[in-house]
């Protein structure tokens, strides 16, 4: 099954794990990682295939647990959209008021030929929120990444896509479709919008096929969606009050009781009962037949799909999947710019580092040989000064050659003193003075969530801020950009600078250096 196969691909790769332990010590129970989920070595495959079967599909969504099982083939249609073209606007949030005025039910026109029709679906993506509070508490990547579905309030709130069935035809005649269809459902115009991706094609062996589409909402004002609502008729029942007519004993006995209170000439008035009853009535409430909900593409992305989800849930999710794939190629795309800017960078260090420490040890070489002329220089100077020395001293009584002693004592002490200010001179003392100093700056928050995003922890809580050099290594392999694995780990790896063992720190990587010279280090 899929499990065992994933299980056997793990092991090839080499990823070691251990059995989780039972109460009584023994080994049992489903093979535990050592690493994280977001380690896991799993089966990854080229970004780039569009066309592909079931099991394909089932091993690139292995975290899914249940699948359509009419589903035929999936067409993955963004891999047609150019590299970039989401990655730059992704960090711009998207504005859209869910407005609780309802817009009546209407009818979806129906296709003309049934059994030529397709199902179009819309996923409404809102971009990336910018995260919040401290580092520690801040939200992952996939929790601050809005959709917007439907919730059916009728079938327990069931969740599914805007869209519905319409005749075939080509995308654009399609795209208008669908753009009718949701203006009905959800009073949201998406007229003014240009530009539209076609994420996929579901093909089923027993029904329309699904057609999801998804536009690009950003620059669009005055988006506003709205529930759908619909009169309907409620029987209940109230008490009330019923006037009705005394019988002739009734209205003998009252009568009796009330003539002597009667005037002459006036006449008595019908006598009445007043009775309470309970009557049915009914009245027109409104009902909620399809609300806007915003949900985080990590809560679908964990969405617990089994085999009685209902389709439509299953095919918002199977949305969000070829949407999370898209995603994933474009930052992967900018992780591998941007690692190969490093790599590039760490070069140019290197080649630096190499010619700062050539120039380092020539000057210590000719420090050393200006050194040793000083002392020769010292040495001659002293050595005639003794000759000299000896040659005064001829005759002299002890006495005198102890004055003369702390005379020439002075004179050798000024001779040091004169080798230390040739030294000075020859080479002074550097100077933190033009020294490049590196501290840390501000975060670059759409890189970190590029790196974030393949950072996958379960539950999707606060990561850690690193990543496996090998499983980041094979996500950048799927770009099928003509590297092997060597050249994806010489990326990671920065040409090896860093060993391939050791976690990479995105943290730490995404957050800019800012360059100062020694004494201003010192001033901040």
């Amino acid at each position: 099954d899929l499990y065992s196969f994933c299980t056997l691909l793990k092991e090839k790769g080499g990823l070691v794990e251990k059995m989780s332990q039972r109460k009584d010590g023994r080994k049992g129970g489903q093979p535990q990682p050592i690493l994280r989920q977001s380690d896991m070595l799993v089966p990854l495959l080229p970004f780039s295939t569009k066309k592909r079967t079931v099991q394909e599909h089932k091993v690139r969504n292995h975290h899914r647990k249940y699948f359509h099982e009419d589903l035929e083939e999936v067409e993955a249609a963004w891999v047609e959209a150019e590299d970039g073209l989401l990655e730059c606007r992704i960090h711009d949030q998207i504005e859209i008021e869910i407005s609780s005025e309802g817009v009546p039910n209407e009818d979806i026109p129906k296709p003309a030929d049934e059994t030529d029709a397709v199902n179009v679906r819309l996923l409404i993506v809102c971009g990336i929120c910018p995260p919040t509070g401290t580092i520690r508490d801040q939200k992952h990547v996939l929790r601050r990444l809005d959709i917007i579905a439907a919730s059916i309030p009728a079938e327990s709130r069931l969740l599914t896509t805007y869209g519905g069935l319409t005749s075939q035809g080509p995308d654009s005649q399609l795209i208008s479709s669908l753009i009718n269809i949701v203006k009905i459902q959800s009073g949201l115009d998406l007229s003014p919008v240009t530009k539209w991706t076609k994420l996929g094609r579901l093909k089923y062996t027993d029904k329309p096929d699904t057609v999801i589409f998804m536009p690009h909402l950003w620059g669009i004002p005055d988006l506003e969606i709205h529930p759908q609502v619909k009169m309907e008729a409620e029987e209940y029942e109230e008490e009330v009050e019923e006037e009705v007519e005394m019988t002739e004993d009734e209205e003998r006995r009252e009568k009796e009781g009330e003539d002597d209170d009667m005037g002459e000439g006036e006449e008595a008035e019908p006598k009445v009962n007043v009775v309470k009853k309970v009557v049915t009535k009914t009245r027109e409430n409104i009902v909620k037949t399809m609300q806007p909900t915003k949900i985080a593409m990590g809560t679908l992305h964990e969405y617990n799909l089994a085999i009685n989800t209902s389709n439509e849930t299953v095919e918002l999710c199977t949305a969000v999947d070829l949407f999370d794939e898209w995603l994933k190629r474009e930052f992967a795309t900018k992780i591998a710019d941007f690692l190969s800017t490093k790599q590039t960078e760490a070069k140019k260090k290197l080649e630096e580092a190499q010619r700062l420490k050539e120039e380092e040890e020539s000057r210590k070489r000719k420090r050393c040989e200006q050194e040793e002329e000083c002392r020769k220089k010292k040495m001659a100077k002293i050595s005639k000064l003794q000759e000299a020395w000896e040659a005064e001293d001829v005759g002299k009584t002890d006495e005198d050659k102890k004055e003369s002693e702390k005379e020439r004592k002075a004179v050798l002490e000024e001779l040091d003193r004169e080798e230390k200010a040739e030294l000075a001179k020859l080479l002074p003392e550097t100077s933190r003075k033009g020294q490049e100093v590196k501290t840390l700056g501000h975060r670059i928050q759409p890189l970190f969530d590029s790196f974030q995003f393949f950072d996958r922890p379960r539950g999707l809580t606060t990561s850690t801020g690193t990543l496996s050099r090998g499983w980041l290594a094979q996500q950048l392999l799927c770009l099928d950009k003509q590297r092997t694995y060597g050249d994806c780990l010489e990326l990671v790896t920065l040409d090896g600078l860093h060993p391939k063992g050791q976690p990479l720190d995105y943290e730490k990587m995404s957050t800019e250096e800012k360059t100062m010279d020694g004494d201003e280090a010192m001033e901040e």
